[in-house]
């Protein structure tokens, strides 16, 4: 997760936002060989190859951001979707992933009344971190 750019209109009141989230399937190239069955799901789910991977992401936004934009490893269509829930921009994302392949949904937001906010972002839960990062600060 990175936060790769945060725009500023000529007036600097609303900042804008990008968020980019890339997953990887780190599985070894035979994973549907050589990784028993709990672990690969023996192909049982969704009529999915052994190895692969189907992950559920959602992107909570800071209430006051709007969502602008949302991209599918540069498409502008794809595995996902977005809402409002909760008093924010919530996007969901699914994709289904080979051993060694990669995904990135890329999510460009309108902070509306944030100018001079410090950015940061949670990732939560996960087996390699948790936590808040500081990205700086809007405008």
């Amino acid at each position: 997760v990175e936060v790769v750019s945060g725009g500023c209109p000529v007036d600097a009141v609303d900042p804008r936002v990008t968020l980019r989230v890339t997953l990887t399937n780190t599985a070894p190239a035979d994973a549907g060989a050589t990784l028993p069955d709990y672990i690969t799901g023996g192909g049982w789910f969704v009529d999915m190859p052994k190895g692969d991977i189907l992950t559920l992401a959602q992107v909570y936004a800071p209430p006051g951001f709007e969502l602008q934009r949302m991209t599918f490893d540069g498409a502008p269509e794809g595995p996902g979707s977005s809402e409002f829930a909760f008093e924010r921009s919530l996007a969901t994302w699914n994709p289904r992933l080979a051993p060694g392949q990669s995904s990135v949904l890329e999510l460009e937001y309108l902070a509306i009344d944030h100018a001079g906010a410090e950015v940061a972002w949670q990732q939560t839960p996960t087996f390699q971190h948790t936590g808040t990062n500081p990205a700086g600060r809007l405008c």
